[in-house]
């Protein structure tokens, strides 16, 4: 019984150890909104508007669709969120093409990678 519970006890200790030597989830680092240099997509503003119209594919609707999200430490992007647009379809499509972006160039404040929030315009036509 003695043997039972060292082991049990052993183990519960190993686990919260692993436990605390985890990094932390992404969504308890701060989310920066301006910084010293800013995330870019590969190639730049060129390359990105490029992206942007190979991707989205037309919905019949015009005006702007405004999208959030969150380039991250590593360059991938997350949290796309469609603010506005003059339709849910339009807003759809626009995070749906948004989704396929290659990781960016991540944003940095002292040096370091941090993640960053950005918005951007897609024109529909």
């Amino acid at each position: 019984m003695k043997k039972l519970i060292l082991v049990a006890t052993l183990l519960i200790f190993s686990l919260a150890l692993k436990a605390q030597q985890s990094t932390p989830p992404k969504e308890d680092e701060p989310i920066y909104a301006a910084v010293a240099v800013q995330p870019m997509f590969p190639g730049g503003l060129p390359k990105l508007f490029e992206f942007i119209t190979k991707n989205v594919k037309p919905t019949g609707d015009k005006g702007k669709v405004f999208i959030s999200f969150v380039v991250e430490k590593d360059g991938s992007i997350t949290n796309i969120q469609a603010i506005r647009g003059p339709s849910e379809k339009a807003k759809s499509e626009a995070v749906r093409a948004m989704s396929l972006s290659p990781k960016w160039t991540p944003g940095t404040q002292n040096g370091r990678p941090v993640r960053v929030s950005y918005t951007l315009p897609i024109n529909f036509e």
